[in-house]
């Protein structure tokens, strides 16, 4: 299968880029094409990774996120792939992965605390309307019940296209003392 997977970064750095990492390699080794659409190439690279590299307005952040969602889109449409996987803020894709939940709901429980300008909520809660109210999109993975009660609460998702998938461990993990053993 030609799968796309789209995310803005492709780098161990955090827990959406190491899952889209482990995705791809799970991917590869099922004998899947898989491209990455982002806007910098995997880290560590791999030869059998294509990357599409998504131009994006660097400043402000508001329109950098914008500006990845449209321009991401677009490249997963012209790609022709069986399966368009999106992680973060992106649309246009058959499949999607939220981890963090509806950004309104974050919003209204840290009030507020919580000091981004007008434009921002303006723009995310732009993205997450068009990603939810997509008929292409397919289905919907969310790591928590939680999280999945507060998009179908948000958006109207129905049971039959949002299912929780929680995040897995390593199987090569430290576990316990060797926790403290591998850091040593």
């Amino acid at each position: 299968m030609r799968i796309a997977l789209n995310h803005t970064r492709f780098c161990p750095a955090g827990g959406a880029e190491n899952y889209v990492l482990r995705l791809a390699e799970h991917l590869l080794a099922r004998g899947d094409e898989v491209h990455c659409v982002g806007r910098k190439p995997p880290c560590p690279s791999d030869a059998r990774l294509r990357f599409h590299p998504v131009r994006c307005i660097p400043f402000p952040q508001e329109l950098r996120i914008l500006s990845f969602a449209y321009g991401s889109a677009r490249r997963v449409a012209a790609g022709a792939f069986d399966l368009a996987i999106g992680l973060g803020r992106t649309f246009g894709h058959d499949v999607h992965r939220d981890s963090s939940g509806a950004f309104e709901s974050f919003r209204e429980a840290l009030a507020p605390r919580f000091a981004r300008s007008r434009l921002y909520c303006r723009v995310v809660r732009h993205i997450e309307r068009r990603l939810y109210e997509d008929p292409r999109l397919i289905r919907t993975f969310t790591v928590s019940e939680f999280v999945k009660r507060q998009i179908q609460d948000r958006y109207g998702v129905p049971d039959a296209r949002i299912s929780v998938l929680r995040n897995g461990v390593a199987p090569s993990a430290p576990r316990g003392g060797e926790r403290e053993a591998a850091r040593a």
